[in-house]
């Protein structure tokens, strides 16, 4: 990769587990010149209700498929991202046709159903939470998180998650994953809230031009960005 200058990257990344620094292929992409970038947690919870905050708030609930995904407004989850991300890296860049072409091309679209929750507060949408319905490793099926948003001054995420969970309860779904990276502050709440660590990977990053980003950076991790 290094070699081939018709590749005009910043660099190129991987998804390992590290087996405790003892994982071969770790072990070889270390030697390659990768290095850790990204500690990235897979958290479980068996569905129950939280005590959040009980303020209500106006949701819709949309089942994404070929008659629903061009009545999204891509433009105010653009702009809800932007917000809630703004200083935040580690995430393909997005745009207004981000989410669109993703729907229609995500890597695990045959095996998901995927919805989208709004929340608005008079009207204005103030948060989005992206979830994939599946059967992948849970026998009686799981909701993965796959991308959330929100306005901080409006709503949090306890609320985003009681509304999740009461689509949950009601689809009879009894299992919540969210995979998410370690520098981003919803990771400690998701702990306090009763989510467990069951698994974890590193994203690495070889370097093209110059050197590994800062790992002070805060980094986000969305499942909706693999493809």
């Amino acid at each position: 990769i290094k070699e081939n200058h018709f590749f005009d990257l910043d660099g190129c990344i991987v998804n390992r587990e590290d087996g405790g620094g003892q994982d071969r292929a770790y072990k070889w992409y270390k030697k390659n010149g990768f290095e850790d970038f990204v500690d990235v947690k897979c958290l479980f919870l068996e569905i129950n209700k939280i005590n959040a905050d009980k303020k209500f708030y106006k949701t819709k609930i949309l089942k994404v498929d070929e008659q629903t995904i061009d009545e999204i407004d891509y433009g105010k989850m653009h702009e809800i991202f932007n917000l809630c991300f703004k200083d935040a890296g580690g995430f393909q860049k997005r745009d207004k046709d981000f989410w669109s072409n993703r729907f229609r091309h995500h890597y695990y679209r045959k095996d998901n159903k995927y919805y989208v929750i709004f929340f608005y507060d008079n009207d204005e949408m103030i948060a989005y939470s992206i979830l994939g319905h599946n059967f992948i490793k849970a026998s009686k099926g799981k909701i993965d998180i796959l991308e959330y948003a929100f306005d901080c001054h409006k709503i949090n995420i306890e609320n985003i998650l009681n509304e999740i969970f009461e689509f949950c309860i009601l689809t009879d779904i009894p299992l919540v994953r969210f995979i998410i990276s370690d520098k981003i502050g919803e990771y400690g709440k998701l702990l306090k809230i009763g989510f467990q660590e069951l698994d974890e990977f590193k994203v690495m990053f070889l370097p093209l031009k110059g050197s590994c980003p800062d790992r002070g950076t805060v980094t986000a991790f969305f499942s909706f960005d693999y493809i």
